[in-house]
């Protein structure tokens, strides 16, 4: 539909500087969550080897059985690949929000 941001209450006409901010805001987000899924595939490999030397290891293990856990993958722990997972989960959120208020610092609607 032409001009939806007319029928919509708040939204303002940019000026042609304004829209190719945006743009310019936008392809550097898509930049950044191309970045966050190369880790996210690095540490998914990393993840899969460790669980992988996991399952060989304690394969002759009991039920029940307890295991210390001092087996790494590239010189990182299960736990820190756990980390990792949820800092880059959070890293994610935290860049989403701050490319949304980009665009809102440039597109400037009005109200609430």
């Amino acid at each position: 539909m032409k001009d939806q941001h007319e029928k919509i209450k708040g939204y303002r006409d940019l000026q042609q500087e304004e829209i190719d901010f945006i743009n310019q805001i936008k392809q550097k987000a898509e930049e950044v969550d191309g970045l966050i899924k190369e880790l996210h595939s690095f540490r998914e490999l990393q993840r899969a080897r460790f669980w992988e030397l996991e399952k060989a290891e304690n394969s002759h293990l009991e039920v029940g059985e307890v295991v210390i856990d001092d087996r790494k993958i590239d010189g990182l722990s299960g736990d820190q690949l756990i980390e990792s997972a949820k800092c880059r989960d959070r890293a994610t959120t935290s860049l989403k929000t701050g490319f949304m208020w980009l665009v809102r610092s440039v597109a400037l609607p009005e109200g609430f």
